[in-house]
C-alpha cells in the first residue's frame, strides 16, 4: 500500500447519502464491473481507467479482497494512457504522406486523405507504443463517511469522482469549509444571514 509508505497530497470529500444494505459485499459486481481493462494493442482508444488492487496494481480488487479493511475501503484507481510525442506522430505522418502522393503521382493531398492517412498513422503507432501507468489510491472511512483520495490534481480527481459515484452509486462532496458547515448541520440560509449580519466585522 504505496500510501503508507509515502508523502502524498491528498484531497478529502463527504459521502452524501446513507450506505445500502449488506455493504460492501452487494458493491462487489459494481467494483468488478468498473476494474480496469488492459489496453489491447489493436484497440483504437488510447486510455483506460478502473479499479485495481491497493496492494497490487495488476490484480483486480476482488481477486484478492484488498479492498475490503473492514472499517475501511481501499482501491487503487489506475489510469493506462498511450502517448506518443507530437513530433514522433509528424514525422510518421510526413513519411506516410510522402509515400501515398509518390504512389498516387499528385504533389496535393485533400483534407479528406490526411485525415485518413493520419488514422492510419495512429493505429500503427499505438500498437507499438506502451500506455504510461499511473496510480492514485483513496481511502474511506466508513465509520466516519470520509473519502481520501492521493492526487490534488483537478483532472484527475474529476475522473476519481466519476469512477468512484458509478461504481457505488453514492455521491461525493468536496471538503471546503462551506460544505462542512452544511455537513454539520448548518443551512445555506443560516449561512446567508451570518455574511448579511456582518458578525466577523
Amino acid at each position: 500500500m504505496s500510501i503508507l509508505t509515502n508523502t502524498h497530497s491528498f484531497r478529502r470529500y463527504f459521502i452524501n447519502g446513507d450506505l445500502p444494505k449488506d455493504f460492501p459485499k452487494n458493491s462487489e459486481p459494481d467494483i468488478e464491473r468498473y476494474s480496469f481493462r488492459e489496453l489491447r494493442s489493436d484497440s483504437p482508444e488510447d486510455m483506460s481507467v478502473g479499479w485495481v488492487s491497493i496492494d497490487n496494481p495488476f490484480l483486480n480488487p476482488i481477486q484478492d479482497y484488498s479492498y475490503n479493511r473492514y472499517t475501511y475501503i481501499a482501491m487503487t484507481m489506475r489510469i493506462d494512457k498511450k502517448i506518443i510525442p507530437p513530433k514522433t506522430l509528424k514525422s510518421y505522418i510526413l513519411k506516410e504522406e510522402t509515400m501515398y502522393m509518390e504512389e498516387k503521382g499528385t504533389d496535393r493531398l485533400s483534407k479528406r486523405e490526411k485525415s485518413n492517412i493520419k488514422d492510419v498513422v495512429l493505429s500503427k503507432l499505438f500498437k507499438q507504443v506502451l500506455p504510461k501507468i499511473s496510480t492514485y489510491d483513496f481511502l474511506w472511512n466508513l465509520q466516519e463517511s470520509r473519502v481520501y483520495f492521493f492526487s490534488a490534481s483537478v483532472k484527475v480527481n474529476s475522473m476519481f469522482v466519476e469512477l468512484f459515484e458509478n461504481t457505488f452509486h453514492l455521491s461525493l462532496m468536496k471538503m471546503a469549509p462551506f460544505n462542512i458547515a452544511l455537513h454539520n448541520g448548518i443551512t445555506e440560509d443560516m449561512l446567508l444571514g451570518i455574511k448579511k449580519s456582518n458578525i466577523f466585522d
